[in-house]
């Protein structure tokens, strides 16, 4: 009775130094083990034309707020905002939930198209933390990876048109030129 005691105790341990072995094994990481503010998000999407469609950029100031930099469809100026001091930890977490981390890095039809659109979005974080680039021309990532990036766009742009955050200047986009 006693050995077959020490085989069930002993089972466990080495179940768990097989695991180790092979990291792929075992329980799988919290969705949300990374806690990691972001210092800046971009998205920038654009059509045919030379002007972007939308222009979306969060970034850290070195004063410790945070501005929203915004321009939608037309005009020439980008507005920009005084952020919300809980903006940037809100986008790393909804970066998070979604799982924007698996973005590819570009996603592109396998089918040649000239004419259409093309998007690029841009999660910077502090070092060591990844940050998250992925980019496409006439073709998005699907499932939860789109509907998060659509999400946090969504958040900004009701920020930006919602007429209750305080306009802190513009700029002419051409010095925005990132894209």
């Amino acid at each position: 009775m006693e050995k077959r005691h020490i085989h069930h105790l002993l089972l466990p341990g080495l179940l768990l130094a097989i695991a180790a072995l092979f990291p792929g094994c075992g329980p799988s990481a919290p969705k949300n083990k990374a806690k990691t503010v972001p210092t800046s998000y971009r998205f920038v999407l654009n059509a045919t034309f030379a002007y972007p469609s939308l222009y979306l950029k969060v970034e850290k100031e070195d004063k410790g707020g945070s501005t929203l930099l915004y321009f939608s469809d037309g005009g020439f100026d980008i507005q920009i905002f005084k952020a919300p001091k809980d903006l940037l930890p809100k986008i790393g977490q909804m970066a998070n939930d979604y799982g924007l981390s698996k973005l590819d890095s570009h996603y592109r039809p396998t089918l040649k198209v000239l004419d259409g659109m093309s998007w690029n979005l841009s999660v910077s974080y502090p070092s060591p933390t990844p940050s998250i680039y992925s980019s496409g021309e006439n073709q998005w990532p699907g499932g939860d990876l789109r509907k998060g990036i659509n999400e946090i766009n969504r958040m900004l742009r009701d920020l930006a048109e919602g007429g209750t955050l305080e306009v802190v200047g513009s700029t002419d986009h051409s010095k925005e030129r990132e894209y």
